[in-house]
């Protein structure tokens, strides 16, 4: 069972400041940030206990780092300010026996360095042809747990023999005994006009070859 926590430390405080607000706080204001990831870091921790005494076996963040093409901020910043942060929570987290889960969407190919030192067990990417599934192996295969359905922005207009072929190559991209690959289906297929016709073709794809 995967409990998602209520808010996570990156984009909740987006969510409080505002985008520009928040851009502006995080280059000029920095303590303000590292005051409020430090209250969202402890409101997380407090979630995370209600959740293990329910018997939860892993937390999600939903915590989008980037933009399409690049970093929202530097990364110097983000190893300040957030990196500490989430270590502290998935530390608090792996005391309780949970596993660690983030959705983090955008250009994170760099940033998931930070994320598995920080541990992170399991990065769940949602469009990562923007990045390269065989640059995230190359990079990444066996020492963290990827999470995904076919890229959501790059795959809708696929055939079924496109399907097959692209879940075969997330297979051998990601798959990894030490590490690994969770396939998925995207929670929200009305929100991007994804069609029952193409959820199934993917959903056949992953059952035929066995990625459970």
């Amino acid at each position: 069972m995967l409990g998602m926590l209520p808010n996570g430390i990156f984009q909740h405080m987006i969510d409080l400041f505002g985008f520009m607000d928040f851009m502006m706080n995080i280059g000029c204001n920095i303590e303000l940030a590292e005051e409020l990831a430090d209250r969202l870091c402890d409101s997380a921790i407090a979630a995370a206990g209600k959740m293990a005494e329910c018997g939860v076996d892993g937390i999600i963040t939903i915590d989008d780092l980037a933009l399409q093409d690049r970093m929202m901020i530097k990364m110097e910043t983000f190893v300040r300010v957030f990196k500490p942060r989430f270590e502290r929570l998935y530390k608090v987290c792996h005391g309780l026996g949970m596993d660690t889960f983030i959705h983090c969407c955008g250009y994170t190919l760099d940033m998931i360095e930070h994320l598995i030192e920080a541990g992170a067990d399991v990065v769940n990417l949602d469009q990562q042809d923007n990045m390269g599934i065989w640059n995230l192996s190359a990079r990444y295969k066996g020492r963290i747990c990827f999470f995904c359905p076919l890229d959501i922005q790059r795959t809708l207009d696929m055939n079924k023999e496109e399907i097959e072929d692209r879940v075969r190559e997330m297979i051998e991209a990601f798959a990894d005994k030490s590490g690994g690959f969770i396939a998925k289906t995207y929670p929200q297929p009305r929100a991007i006009h994804m069609s029952d016709a193409y959820l199934k073709m993917v959903t056949d794809a992953f059952k035929k070859y066995q990625v459970l």
